[in-house]
């Protein structure tokens, strides 16, 4: 009796360059294709232009100079001589960090109104009532609110696709202050006249900026 013979079913994919597949990361990342582009040799308008700023020669070419004397203390021999080059800015880092930062304080805004709305006490009712404070549905919206605001960062910098440590710093920053200001609000310690109006609360939370109240005013 013969012996049969093992077989191996392979189920066979296609190559994604052999049929010419080539935009997954415009479809994983939808934003970031207006800073990328990835159909063949062709660049975005923002390549380009970035390009063209970096044909740019911005540099000053000092020559070998003899020992000088500048105010009053001795440069030796040919120490300032040597080429210094300006490096301008990437422009596609800069349109990535004002849309994040834009999208940020959106965010914030929209944080603000939240905890303006139902985690703030009413200004009619006494901010000491123990029965407001230990509400269960208070205690569990700040409690979500913190989470979304830990997690948000990583979802902005995974969807504009920023890899410069500078941005994506800057980027986070902001909500590293809306997570003090969730805490700030969650035990009644907002400062007196930021929560006079809806508006003037949501300046005073999604501000980069510290916002300042005159007693007068307040």
């Amino acid at each position: 009796m013969a012996a049969e013979t093992p077989t191996n079913n392979f189920i066979a994919v296609p190559d994604l360059k052999s049929v010419g597949f080539s935009g997954i990361g415009e479809l994983l990342s939808p934003l970031s294709g207006v800073f990328q582009h990835s159909c063949g040799t062709s660049m975005s308008p923002v390549a380009q232009l970035q390009e063209k700023i970096s044909s740019l020669d911005i540099s000053l070419t000092i020559p070998n100079h003899p020992e000088l004397r500048v105010l009053g203390h001795p440069v030796g021999t040919n120490v300032l001589s040597g080429k210094y080059s300006l490096l301008l800015p990437d422009l596609q880092v800069a349109i990535e960090l004002a849309v994040g930062l834009s999208i940020s304080i959106a965010i914030g805004a929209v944080l603000a109104a939240v905890l303006y709305r139902f985690v703030l006490p009413p200004r009619e009712k006494s901010t000491t009532s123990s029965k407001y404070y230990a509400s269960k549905t208070r205690t569990l919206l700040i409690g979500s609110l913190i989470c979304v605001i830990s997690i948000m960062p990583y979802v902005l910098f995974d969807v504009l696709g920023t890899q410069n440590t500078a941005a994506r710093f800057s980027i986070m920053a902001p909500f590293v202050l809306y997570l003090f200001r969730t805490i700030e609000a969650a035990f009644g310690f907002v400062p007196k006249g930021a929560d006079v109006s809806l508006g003037l609360y949501c300046i005073y939370f999604a501000a980069p900026a510290e916002v300042l109240f005159e007693q007068r005013v307040t």
